[in-house]
């Protein structure tokens, strides 16, 4: 079987993981890239005795899916102080537990593999990554607006509306792709949205003159 001592990784990599789904949140690149990394870790560590085998590829996504687990009970804990909360959180975030299960096993899988096929893995997986922002700036729509309305003053009315988009958005924006999709200043009404790897649409902010709001997980 698996080495067991690989699981007790899961626990500070969890734990260390937990900052970044409160403070940015699940949905920002930089989350997603720890977990990934993190998941990656524990599912190579808790596989080291296997050579071939789909029980070593199931350990591996088990480790991946402990770190996840981790990072959620602690989040759920400190958020809402219940088992009701902490499960509750985990249902909210279950793609997640898929995403550190898939990294698990494939960390798994590149460990137990010949050491001339490594490298063309590793270099499929970093083809992969690059070819997904490659293909967000590609198909995330066109901003409408060409330069930053605040170049020419932060008190004008277009600088103002402009700015609602990061004050409201905060740390979703972190590593992501902002595109201005409406912009009009009589009257006043702004649209931002924003996408990461592959394209994928994880927000917007729409604001006017009464105020701005997040639309989206």
């Amino acid at each position: 079987m698996g080495s067991p001592w690989g699981f007790l990784v899961a626990l500070p990599l969890g734990l260390l993981l937990a900052p970044l789904v409160v403070v940015i949140s699940i949905h920002s690149t930089w989350s997603i890239v720890t977990l990934l990394a993190f998941a990656a870790a524990v599912g190579a560590m808790v596989t080291r005795r296997h050579r071939a085998s789909l029980v070593a590829t199931a350990y591996g996504a088990a480790g991946g899916v402990a770190v996840a687990l981790v990072a959620f009970a602690a989040v759920g804990i400190f958020l809402s102080r219940s088992l009701s909360g902490m499960l509750g959180l985990v249902a909210f975030g279950w793609w997640w537990l898929a995403l550190a299960a898939v990294a698990g096993a494939g960390a798994s899988l590149l460990r137990r593999t010949r050491p001339s096929r490594r490298a063309g893995l590793l270099a499929s997986a970093a083809f992969v990554f690059a070819g997904g922002w490659v293909a967000a700036l590609a198909l995330t729509p066109t901003s409408v607006l060409t330069e930053d309305p605040c170049r020419q003053g932060g008190g004008r009315a277009a600088c103002q509306l402009y700015v609602m988009c990061a004050e409201t958005a905060e740390r979703r924006r972190i590593g992501t792709i902002e595109r201005v999709t409406e912009f009009n200043t009589a009257p006043p009404r702004i649209r931002c949205e924003y996408y990461t790897w592959g394209g994928i649409l994880i927000g917007a902010v729409e604001g006017d003159g009464r105020g701005s709001r997040w639309i989206g997980p």
